[in-house]
């Protein structure tokens, strides 16, 4: 009998069951989420310690040995110790999943991933040589009756889905647009019976920038990812040819166009291996600022201004003003602390991200639409589904592409109201003659943008202002 205070030890050929459904639910854990960066130390911690190696924490009563990784597909190590995979399952079978993830190492996060890996170092591994034939196949079969059994959803969950994806986008999870995208994963997720599976990563999670989603999806990084328009036109620029200032400005002008847009920017896509799921649109954009106000043409001269596409910062260099490059995060600080007196976003965008509260005036000469804002998809990872899969997709793209078409926009007009009346910023409207100054000033540069891209983007700019009567 264990002395007081003491877990008394099992054998190995008692839990090896019970390990099989520890690693199979650890798998679960490291496929659905990225390692985090702290946290405290508990039963998961140990357990993605003890496969990747890492020193064990805990004192004698608690662990005997370590386990080294896996090494070209082999396994060593030497004894793990029997309790925890018992005491680990009995709170698993109890339904107590909620756990407090502690620091991984990437090393353990890359090697659970690998479940197949996991499984086969369970299933022929001698715990100390303990186990004998007899006892592994016993620990084998014992452990898939209680997986059979046990009442672990999440785990349940990933075992059915026969397609899982990242789904890459520059946003927090708490903004509205976020929202909306989770949204669309949500119901893919149901419609399928979670066969697809698309997992939401927000920013941050995944190691490259909103610039360089297109090729990052391409190269299956990511299988789905958001690319705005204005962030990817370095390398598909005929894709945000809708950034060009005061050519498509308002949600009526982008549709009228979007045929011609998706067209021109499909091709680009298909040269990195993506395509178009769907596309939705920010409101326009327009000026918000802080200091002193900007009232007319002659006021842009000197003044430094963050863009989001270089096209607006082509615009501002032919008004004498300065464009600044900074990264969503980087926004608020820079208003507060001044290196920066405007940015160009939509009012929807700047109450959302809590930017409002920093701002002091808007200058509304509606510049031009904030999109499309695609949401793309790796071409093969997207073949690889069943057909009846691909359909309920495609059906699911398409309506919250509508969806968001609609709701964002109407969200724009509240946006613009709150600001005046929640956040008493001032609303500035320059005078027709000031807009009609500005189209006029940037006309030229729209044909030399269309040179700078080919006959491509020579053709594709003038159906455009065909299309627009401009």
């Amino acid at each position: 009998m264990a002395a007081h205070g003491q877990i008394p030890r099992k054998r190995p050929e008692e839990t090896g069951g019970k390990q099989l459904i520890l690693l199979l639910f650890i798998v679960n854990e490291a496929a659905n989420r990225p390692p985090p960066k702290s946290g405290g130390t508990d039963d998961l911690e140990w357990a993605t310690e003890m496969i990747s190696g890492c020193s064990l924490r805990g004192n004698s009563n608690n662990w005997s040995g370590r386990v080294r990784p896996l090494r070209n597909g082999r396994c060593s190590g030497g004894n793990p110790g029997g309790f925890f995979a018992e005491r680990f399952a009995e709170r698993l079978l109890k339904g107590r999943r909620k756990i407090v993830l502690g620091s991984w190492g990437e090393e353990a996060h890359q090697l659970l991933k690998r479940p197949l890996s996991l499984l086969l170092c369970v299933m022929f591994k001698e715990y100390g040589g303990a186990m004998n034939r007899k006892f592994r196949a016993v620990s084998v079969l014992a452990g898939l009756f209680l997986l059979a059994t046990a009442t672990l959803p999440g785990l349940l969950s990933t075992a059915q889905a026969k397609t899982t994806w990242d789904f890459y986008s520059f946003l927090p999870v708490t903004h509205k647009i976020a929202k909306y995208l989770i949204g669309f994963t949500e119901e893919v997720r149901k419609r399928t019976n979670g066969e697809v599976d698309i997992i939401f990563r927000p920013a941050g999670e995944l190691p490259f920038r909103a610039t360089e989603v297109v090729k990052a999806v391409g190269q299956n990084q990511a299988q789905v990812g958001e690319a705005y328009m204005g962030f990817i036109s370095g390398a598909v620029p005929l894709a945000g040819v809708s950034g060009l200032p005061y050519l498509v400005r308002t949600y009526d002008d982008l549709e009228k166009v979007w045929p011609l847009i998706k067209t021109a920017a499909d091709k680009e896509f298909r040269r990195f291996g993506v395509k178009i799921l769907f596309h939705f649109s920010w409101p326009t954009q327009n000026l918000y600022g802080v200091g002193k106000r900007i009232r007319k043409v002659s006021d842009f001269q000197g003044r430094k201004l963050r863009v989001t596409d270089p096209k607006q910062a082509a615009l501002l260099k032919l008004l004498d003003a300065s464009a600044v490059t900074l990264t969503t995060p980087e926004v608020p600080l820079a208003l507060e602390r001044k290196t920066v007196e405007g940015v160009h976003t939509a009012a929807f965008n700047a109450v959302t991200a809590k930017w409002a509260e920093l701002l002091e005036w808007a200058y509304f000469s509606e510049l031009n639409i904030g999109g499309p804002d695609y949401v793309l998809v790796n071409i093969q990872e997207y073949n690889k589904l069943p057909p009846k899969m691909k359909g309920i997709v495609d059906e699911v793209a398409k309506e919250w592409s509508a969806k968001m078409l609609r709701e964002v926009a109407a969200q724009e007009q509240d946006a613009r109201m709150a600001m005046r009346e929640k956040f008493n910023i001032e609303l500035i409207y320059p005078h027709p003659h000031d807009v009609a100054q500005l189209v006029k000033l940037v006309k030229p540069y729209w044909e030399e943008w269309g040179k700078q891209n080919g006959p491509a983007g020579v053709a594709l700019v003038k159906a455009l202002r065909a299309k627009l009567g401009k």
